[in-house]
């Protein structure tokens, strides 16, 4: 089953917000924004990015779907994202109103 990854080479596109300490630099991909302006090697993720538990309701992850026996309809085409830092890594989040049943094949696939 393929996974969603960020576009490798991805970099961040944006302008500097702000006036003063306010200042930030935003990603208008993304939407996030930093103190500084981030990077070329910093990588975007191509869609709106989240914090880890401030995402919009209705945002959920994989796992969380299929606790209620749902999946993605296309796992390749993720609404948002948040960084997780402790696996360093994008963890994608699809819209639980545009989710599927999950299918038997799949339900067997996740007990053994």
């Amino acid at each position: 089953m393929r996974e969603w990854l960020p576009v490798q080479g991805l970099v961040h596109e944006g302008k500097w917000i702000g006036q003063g300490d306010e200042r930030r630099w935003r990603c208008e991909r993304c939407g996030y924004e930093w103190q500084w302006r981030p990077p070329a090697w910093r990588q975007c993720p191509g869609v709106p990015r989240y914090r880890d538990g401030e995402f919009p309701p209705g945002l959920v992850t994989v796992s969380q779907l299929r606790r209620k026996g749902l999946e993605p309809r296309d796992r390749l085409r993720p609404v948002g994202c948040y960084w997780c830092g402790r696996g360093t890594r994008y963890v994608p989040l699809y819209d639980e109103r545009d989710a599927v049943r999950l299918s038997r094949v799949r339900r067997k696939e996740g007990r053994s």
